[in-house]
């Protein structure tokens, strides 16, 4: 490669970066670097970083030192290395002897700031921040600064004053309020933040970032009405992010609008046709309007995009069982518990496919395996025994519920439903037993038993029992 290949840095910069490594490289390869521009150096050195390449980095930096040793731009690349390499004090003396000469380079400050930051000294991380402040021609950006810096070490009042402070200094700054506003929320107080955003559109009301983040604070506080038209609003003004498209679906979602929500979707996919969270929305509304074809096309989709999501190959493995499509369901879940073997939805899913099929022992496996990863337990017991009544195993069923008893005594529930079953198959004494055990953990929960047979509520007896 030759000076005519290269190209113009500010034409094409991730080209020219290209360029400048792959030469750096084939020079270093042949030893014929007799200089190394200074510029270049710093393109090559931050990419070597950001590659975690270490060593590369040092060479490149010995390298240097032939042509440009002794001045405070290596003082700054030294700190950048010494910093990746963790070695905090050798990064400080670095970059303190670099502002040496350039004491107020806003480049200079801000990396003696990661510094200190990386060694938890936050006041003299603040104090060199606040040197900016004072010198700088745009106060209001340090503030927003040190406002980031006092929150990430939890000191919650002092950052809350220095957006405030930007924001008095220069109320059209939407990075400000924004910042604000994060914090706020963080902390519980939603309406101060719907205040903070509302003032801030008063005076500037075409700033779409803005009102995107009122409506996010809208649906958190459940004022689904609210959260659209600050949405729509952003929207008016800019349609060209996805984020409000994708968070106007999910209002709508939360309200089971979801027509309204999949056109929402369509819009943000246009704007970003392989964005995995949209897909994954889009793919549940189809699901929720029981539009299968398209809900399996979107999942599948997901897949592709992202093999490693369980949630993709279980949405798949979802809508192939509600179609009791239960062998093409079944590998889908397979392909999702092996992602997540701790997930009992999905181990459930694919214990009820593996016995609509017949292979019973692979059920009863995959059963277990839900009762091991599941917080509620008693509730897979129940699903379970109301899989095998279903399927006509009536005693199976009821010896399920008695298992699920043994293990959990004291949800009334488990006990309700095996009334039920042993009252449908004619033993009123035992059903009134366990009706009286559940009655006695639960005394207004007798109505799940007629939920699994309804003619229980006409027996005098157990009119009886549910009155005393």
């Amino acid at each position: 490669m030759g000076l005519s290949d290269m190209p113009f840095s500010n034409s094409d910069p991730e080209a020219f970066r290209r360029f400048l490594i792959q030469d750096y490289e084939a020079r270093l390869a042949r030893n014929d670097i007799y200089s190394l521009e200074f510029s270049h150096i710093q393109v090559i050195m931050h990419h070597y970083l950001k590659e975690g390449r270490i060593g590369a980095a040092q060479k490149l930096l010995e390298i240097s030192m032939r042509f440009h040793s002794d001045t405070p731009e290596m003082d700054y690349l030294w700190a950048c290395f010494y910093l990746a390499e963790r070695n905090f004090s050798q990064a400080l003396r670095s970059i303190d002897k670099g502002l040496e000469v350039y004491p107020f380079e806003e480049q200079y400050v801000s990396l003696k700031v990661d510094i200190l930051v990386a060694m938890d000294r936050y006041e003299l991380a603040r104090e060199t921040l606040n040197t900016l402040v004072v010198t700088s021609s745009m106060p209001h950006w340090y503030h927003i600064k040190l406002g980031n810096l006092a929150q990430q070490f939890g000191k919650m009042e002092e950052s809350e004053a220095n957006y405030r402070k930007a924001l008095e200094l220069d109320a059209s700054q939407a990075i400000a309020v924004v910042e604000l506003g994060h914090l706020l929320v963080a902390e519980g107080r939603h309406e101060d933040a719907i205040i903070a955003y509302r003032e801030f559109l008063e005076e500037e009301p075409f700033h779409a970032t803005v009102w995107y983040h009122l409506g996010r604070v809208y649906r958190q506080v459940g004022d689904f009405d609210q959260a659209l038209e600050a949405l729509d609003f952003s929207l008016a003004i800019s349609e060209k992010e996805v984020f409000p498209f994708a968070e106007r679906a999910e209002v709508l979602m939360e309200q089971e609008r979801w027509a309204e929500a999949i056109q929402a979707l369509l819009e943000a996919l246009s704007r970003d046709k392989d964005a995995p969270d949209l897909i994954f929305l889009l793919a549940s509304c189809y699901e929720q309007l029981e539009m299968f074809p398209n809900a399996i096309f979107q999942y599948k989709q997901l897949t592709k995009l992202d093999p490693e999501n369980p949630e993709a190959w279980a949405g798949t493995a979802r809508c192939l069982k509600k179609t009791e499509r239960y062998p093409e369901a079944a590998h889908f879940f397979t392909k999702a518990y092996e992602l997540c073997q701790t997930c009992c939805e999905i181990s459930f899913a694919l214990a009820v496919c593996e016995y609509k099929v017949g292979n019973h022992q692979c059920a009863s496996e995959f059963f277990q395996a839900s009762l091991r990863s599941c917080e509620s337990p008693e509730t897979i017991w129940r699903d379970w025994a109301e899989l095998l009544h279903q399927e006509g195993e009536k005693p199976g069923a009821i010896h399920c519920l008695l298992k699920g008893i043994k293990d959990h005594p004291k949800e009334a529930n488990l006990y309700f439903q095996a009334s039920a079953y042993i009252a449908e198959a004619g033993n009123e004494t035992e059903c009134l037993i366990f009706l009286e055990n559940g009655l006695l953990i639960d005394p207004e929960g007798y109505v799940q038993a007629f939920h699994y047979f309804p003619a229980m509520k006409d027996w005098a007896s157990v009119k009886e029992l549910i009155r005393q």
